[in-house]
């Protein structure tokens, strides 16, 4: 009886991982191009011109193109669950946006979000083929690329508006907001594969020193 128990818990998790692998790329699609609508404001507010305004969107592309090797290396180094964690947080930086007192603070948190969309990408192959069969892998990776879509829409859609009542810095923090709940929920729910009960802490004394 065990032992089906485990299982069913088992098959039951599989919807939280699958949960979070699309909210991860809703919140990668949601963050990715919500400079776009708001360079004019940004030249404005920083008396840039209009090059330096597209390093927000450009640069951050650049960062995400070369860490693609080191991603994969980070991720066999900490593992697919502790490499999620740290993307997760890399890509919440920008919710600092409306701290950063002057435009090089606010590109130095998006292309440190942009590592985290990297690292969160390649983690997120070898974390569905822990926990899915290969067919529903496929149905998955649908599904997440549907989600960065709609991301990219939603963001694209609402960042105008957002940036006329609350300013621009903070439009651009409240579309990294997701990525810290996801954070947190990450630590709070995520298990190594086969283990669903009781939670495993996603890093030790050990590991950090190791790293």
């Amino acid at each position: 009886q065990a032992p089906e128990s485990s299982d069913l818990s088992t098959r039951r998790y599989r919807f939280v991982v699958a949960g979070f692998t699309v909210l991860a790329h809703l919140a990668i699609g949601m963050a990715l191009l919500a400079p776009a609508p708001l360079l004019p404001l940004m030249i404005d507010d920083y008396s840039i011109n209009r090059t330096t305004a597209s390093l927000m969107i450009t640069l951050t592309l650049l960062v995400a193109a070369g860490m693609g090797l080191p991603g994969g290396m980070i991720i066999g180094r900490l593992g697919i669950r502790r490499a999620y964690t740290v993307s997760w947080f890399l890509m919440a930086l920008p919710v600092l946006s409306p701290l950063a007192p002057n435009f090089p603070t606010l590109l130095a948190l998006r292309l440190g979000a942009g590592a985290g969309f990297v690292v969160a990408g390649v983690a997120t192959g070898p974390l569905l083929m822990q926990w899915f069969r290969l067919r529903e892998t496929f149905i998955m990776n649908g599904l997440n690329t549907a989600f960065v879509n709609l991301g990219m829409a939603i963001s694209l859609f609402t960042a105008a508006p957002l940036a006329d009542a609350f300013g621009t810095r903070c439009a651009l923090g409240v579309f990294s907001a997701l990525s810290l709940l996801g954070a947190v929920a990450w630590i709070r729910l995520s298990r190594p594969v086969g283990e669903v009960s009781p939670m495993v802490p996603v890093f030790s004394p050990r590991v950090l020193w190791e790293v």
